[in-house]
């Protein structure tokens, strides 16, 4: 599903996010392999931690500061970081040239037993799936304020159909389809190396 649709253009920026632990390290993965830079150091988590830590401490200064080195030292560029909505309003999106949002979901239930055996502090298992649902719609709200255009993913959907999502993301996002292959290949259910930083 696409919001506020228009077509990509040669220069801009792709925003990845969803509640944690929803896939979009799996996106973020799909994105790098179609050919853009990500500012990912090659981790399973495919984050720009640069810009992970500008957003997490509400650097503000330090958010636009890296905009600015971002775009001068590409013409289009990404980065992933989950539950954006609770760091950023969707006005300030328009902080980035020409921005395309990416809002990943999973199943809640999933979403919320991932959490469980991430973080040992979640002892009930519906208290975190409660505070996973409260987080997705906060996550729509945002995404519905967002004032530009935002494609919608399902984690379950992109693992049943990985070529058609590979291309829907080129498509979105102005990127190269000969890259689609290696994008198919990057989707991959329950990665290991992934798994093993939270395990």
């Amino acid at each position: 599903m696409i919001l506020n649709n228009s077509p990509a253009a040669m220069v801009g920026t792709v925003v990845v996010t969803g509640v944690g632990r929803s896939g979009t390290s799996m996106v973020a993965k799909m994105l790098e392999a179609l050919g853009l830079p990500m500012g990912s150091d090659g981790e399973a988590v495919h984050e720009d931690k640069e810009f992970g830590s500008a957003l997490r401490f509400f650097y503000h200064k330090s958010r636009i500061d890296l905009i600015e080195q971002r775009n001068a030292q590409w013409m289009k560029w990404g980065f992933k970081f989950p539950s954006l909505q609770a760091h950023m309003f969707p006005a300030e999106l328009e902080h980035f040239r020409l921005p395309r949002l990416i809002v990943v979901s999973r199943d809640t239930t999933a979403v919320a037993c991932r959490a469980c055996l991430s973080d040992p502090e979640l002892k009930e298992p519906i208290h975190a799936l409660t505070n996973i649902i409260k987080q997705q719609i906060d996550m729509v709200h945002f995404a519905l304020k967002a004032p530009c255009p935002v494609l919608l993913l399902s984690y379950e959907k992109v693992l049943q159909s990985p070529l058609f999502y590979a291309n829907a993301l080129a498509a979105f996002c102005g990127l190269k389809y000969s890259n689609v292959d290696a994008a198919t290949a990057a989707v991959q259910a329950n990665n290991t190396d992934y798994q093993k930083l939270f395990a």
